[in-house]
């Protein structure tokens, strides 16, 4: 079951639930999400991962950021339609923002497990601190290890 949740930057998005390890994909161009997608939910298949998709929608200055010119239902439901499209089970997170990745840290927090299909925007959130894989493309980045990654049960 797809949730949809959207929030402004600034403003905190996190939910009390039970702590589970999630994987982000970031929303890019309609291809790449769906191949992140379909790429998180080969990773998260066993392992009790949850899959979040998270969508920027940037706001202009001038413009108030609750009066968006694209209407974050219109954002959420597009992003739901990647999700059938890449057959997986996920959670939508529209995020109204000034700048990108200003409305990525609200949500991502510290140490996010993130996919992506856009190299420039990998290679910021690996600056960051997080730890990206970028789909379809090789990146020079640092090892991944599950170990590295907070609060997650190994079974062994």
């Amino acid at each position: 079951m797809s949730h949809l949740k959207t929030v402004s930057s600034g403003i905190s998005a996190r939910v009390e639930e039970k702590r589970q390890l999630a994987i982000h994909v970031v929303a890019t161009s309609d291809r790449e999400t769906v191949a992140a997608l379909r790429q998180a939910a080969t990773f998260a298949a066993g392992l009790n991962m949850r899959l979040l998709l998270v969508a920027p929608l940037v706001v202009p200055y001038g413009v108030d950021l609750d009066r968006p010119p694209v209407s974050p239902k219109f954002r959420g439901a597009k992003m739901l339609r990647f999700i059938a499209e890449a057959g997986v089970d996920a959670g939508v997170h529209v995020v109204l923002c000034r700048d990108r990745m200003e409305g990525l840290k609200s949500v991502l927090g510290t140490h996010a497990l993130v996919i992506s299909g856009e190299k420039k925007l990998a290679r910021e959130l690996v600056k960051r601190g997080h730890q990206v894989l970028v789909v379809g493309q090789s990146m020079n980045l640092r090892p991944f290890r599950v170990d590295d990654l907070p609060f997650c049960e190994r079974k062994l």
